[in-house]
């Protein structure tokens, strides 16, 4: 859970500070726990909050906001890889990574405008996460898709290179 102080000065995981202060949270652990608790969860369930939070409207900050939910996913991916690179420095021979709500997406029937569907669907509600955690970018036809419809969060090239690097 987010802090509701960090939701009400910084407006939550729609804010650059908001990664600050995740990461210095995540060291204080490290250096208090990291000698005693191998294995680590960074993220718990992202695609579930953010969506609930700012599309759904029905987990804080009960948003309606799919172009937020897009930056709030942006900003919580760069907390994970930075709390993920200072991890690797602090306990070494721990193990780390977010948890994820996958959903598996099937095709209706055989017929290619259904399958293609469940491609694109797999895409925007798994791959959208899935890809920056294990690749470190995010996947090509939703990145497309974002960018032409105005909600694709800008990523800077230092951004990406966090991203990639963890």
């Amino acid at each position: 859970d987010l802090p509701l102080a960090l939701q009400e000065k910084y407006q939550g995981w729609e804010s650059k500070k908001t990664i600050a202060a995740f990461v210095n949270y995540a060291k204080l652990l490290f250096k208090e726990f990291g000698s005693e608790v191998k294995y680590w969860v960074t993220i718990n369930e992202q695609n579930v909050f953010t969506s609930m939070g700012y599309r759904w409207g029905t987990h804080p900050p009960k948003k309606q906001n799919v172009k937020a939910m897009f930056l709030a996913d942006h900003y919580v991916n760069l907390a994970n890889a930075l709390a993920t690179i200072e991890f690797h420095q602090m306990v070494p021979t721990g193990k780390i990574g977010p948890s994820f709500g996958y959903g598996p997406v099937y095709p209706k029937t055989n017929n290619p405008e259904d399958v293609l569907a469940a491609l694109n669907a797999d895409d925007f509600n798994n791959n959208w996460w899935l890809d920056v955690y294990c690749r470190g970018k995010y996947p090509f036809f939703t990145k497309k898709q974002l960018e032409n419809l105005g909600l694709m969060p800008e990523v800077t090239k230092k951004e990406q290179s966090i991203l990639e690097n963890p």
